[in-house]
């Protein structure tokens, strides 16, 4: 029998931010190798194909650093679940 659980693993966080912001890193990096100026990378504007790498770059740190928010998130509202019940 499967087991339920109400709170999803660091992985799925992780995955499911990913897969929605891609597609908007995605998006500004097509824009910035064209000349947009819409990737800063180290307080500099970048342009070119070097655009849309630090774009997805910037995309996997983004889903790692809000999938750590999410999960202690998460921690913390288990904390207080557990307090008042």
């Amino acid at each position: 029998m499967l087991e339920s659980r109400s709170e999803p693993t660091y992985l799925e966080c992780l995955a499911s931010i990913f897969l929605g912001s891609f597609p908007l890193f995605l998006v500004f990096g097509f824009a910035a190798v064209f000349g947009a100026n819409t990737v800063i990378f180290n307080g500099q504007r970048v342009h070119g194909w070097i655009a849309l790498f630090d774009a997805l770059l910037l995309s996997v740190v983004y889903a790692v650093v809000f999938a750590l928010l999410q999960k202690f998130g998460f921690l913390l509202m288990d904390v207080v679940r557990r307090r008042k019940g």
